[in-house]
């Protein structure tokens, strides 16, 4: 009777030292399992930084080619894409023959120059814009800006007017059921300058398109009741306003992401790592991406 008890001790232990060493293994694979993650993760991290590494801004004065690659890591850093696979990417991803080429402009990438730059850089589509019909209707954006936040884009909206076309006289005096054409269009910075108002240039006004001061309903009943084929605005504000229907693109002829102007901490809109997530959000809209892919000629410029 001893004996077994012996034995069966002697069983338990092995069993025990069984599991103990069965558990040390497991832990042993866990934790190399762990530190192959942390570095692979380290590694990707590094090469991320290599790859997206340039000086603010320089993006824009680089060829398509290159540009298009950019933007493509650009997208793959994001955590929305991040999991894509490589033909994914070339699906909803920004290609070569969508960049306008603006390297041979000659006009300074600056504030007050951006009509001039824009003209020499895009011409079919400044074209398009300055003479587009009013008949086309309210919402009907022909050139949309994109950039990083509220005050630039306030900033962007004051030489990108001379982009607007005239607006025609109604009734033979300039003035609809009474009133000016453009009352109303000055509440809350969406109207016209002083400067203008005071020279007569009549133009539709541009539409600035951002949460800040301005709340969606507002924009929303803006677009609604004003011909502004020149707009501006963050990417997450146009792409709101695109997915609830107010702002309207079968007239979309350009993209102009601002691209070299950087914020205080020297972070352009392709930088910042939220407005960078709304941009490619933007961009890889269905409507945006019919518009870009069919209008015959690169539409989409970086300035």
């Amino acid at each position: 009777m001893a004996g077994k008890q012996r034995q069966k001790a002697g069983v338990d232990t092995d069993e025990e030292e069984g599991e103990k060493e069965a558990g040390e293994e497991e832990r042993r694979k866990a934790h190399k399992k762990r530190k192959r993650k942390e570095q692979d993760k380290a590694r990707k991290a590094k090469k991320a930084k290599e790859n997206l590494a340039l000086p603010p801004g320089s993006l824009a004065q680089r060829p398509p080619d290159v540009q298009a690659d950019h933007l493509r890591k650009l997208l793959k850093s994001c955590r929305a894409f991040a999991k894509l696979s490589e033909l994914e990417l070339d699906e909803i991803g920004v290609s070569e023959k969508m960049l306008v080429d603006s390297t041979s402009v000659e006009v300074e990438r600056v504030l007050e120059l951006l009509p001039r730059f824009l003209e020499g850089a895009m011409p079919k589509a400044i074209e398009s814009a300055t003479h587009a019909d009013q008949g086309s209707g309210p919402g009907q954006v022909v050139i949309l800006v994109v950039t990083g936040n509220a005050q630039r884009a306030a900033d962007l909206a004051r030489p990108l007017r001379q982009l607007s076309p005239r607006l025609t006289p109604v009734n033979g005096r300039g003035k609809k059921d009474g009133k000016d054409e453009e009352d109303g269009m000055e509440s809350k910075g969406q109207g016209r300058s002083k400067a203008a108002s005071e020279k007569g240039d009549k133009r539709a006004p541009v539409a600035k398109l951002f949460a800040r001061h301005f709340k969606m309903s507002e924009q929303q009943a803006f677009l609604s009741s004003h011909f502004s084929p020149v707009a501006v605005g963050t990417p997450q504000r146009l792409a709101d306003l695109i997915n609830c229907g107010s702002l309207h693109l079968q007239h979309l002829t350009a993209i102009i992401l601002d691209a070299s102007w950087a914020d205080q901490k020297m972070r352009t809109l392709l930088e910042g790592p939220e407005t960078r997530e709304a941009l490619f959000h933007l961009l890889t809209l269905a409507p945006i991406r019919e518009r870009i892919s069919s209008n015959g000629w690169p539409s989409l410029l970086l300035f």
